[in-house]
């Protein structure tokens, strides 16, 4: 028996609500994503209600091409969507620090002290908050050569590109050390 279809005004609802959801939780950059089960229990729908609001997303762009078939992602079209709906925002802070914790998918990009993560903050990301994190001794971490990475040379991208990912992760940190924490961290302290 073929599935019916949920009411219009009640799959835009649940439309809406899983790019919200998906956005504030993991899909606020590229390619990430949130579990199915994940987006169901926390939004209280039903499998039906989920794949009928992927289709409609799936129609509309907002998802990406690829990816685990148990994963709802958002591409940039589904972020912006996520944005224009208004009320969401990416990784969305809590009331307080001590309350975050970060699961990183990938990794999450730290510096070594304060005063880096400042001079970062204000050359890309000006207004945003700093945050002291805490990062448990058994996670693996390395150290990259961040000033390659923001210093590099201009010149035809193929051949500064190899020389440039060599650098970050081979090379010496020569200024800013970029420390790149594969698991959880916690938000300790909210600095500025």
């Amino acid at each position: 028996m073929p599935e019916q279809p949920i009411d219009p005004k009640r799959l835009k609802t649940v439309r809406d609500n899983v790019i919200r959801y998906v956005y504030e939780h993991g899909a606020g950059q590229y390619a990430w994503g949130v579990k199915r089960d994940q987006v169901k229990s926390a939004l209280g729908i039903t499998e039906h209600d989920l794949r009928q609001a992927y289709m409609v997303m799936r129609e509309q762009g907002f998802t990406p091409d690829y990816g685990p078939i148990d994963v709802i992602g958002l591409n940039q079209r589904g972020q912006e969507e996520a944005v224009r709906l208004g009320t969401a925002t990416a990784m969305h802070e809590p009331a307080t620090p001590s309350q975050i914790i970060i699961d990183a998918h990938y990794c999450v990009f730290c510096t070594e002290d304060i005063e880096s993560a400042k001079a970062f903050r204000d050359r890309f990301a000006t207004g945003e908050s700093t945050y002291q994190v805490e990062v448990e001794d058994t996670v693996n971490t390395h150290a990259g050569n961040y000033d390659a990475l923001t210093d590099a040379h201009q010149g035809a991208f193929v051949d500064t590109s190899v020389a440039t990912a060599k650098s970050y992760w081979t090379g010496a940190p020569t200024g800013i050390r970029e420390i790149l924490v594969g698991g959880t961290v916690k938000v300790s302290i909210k600095i500025e």
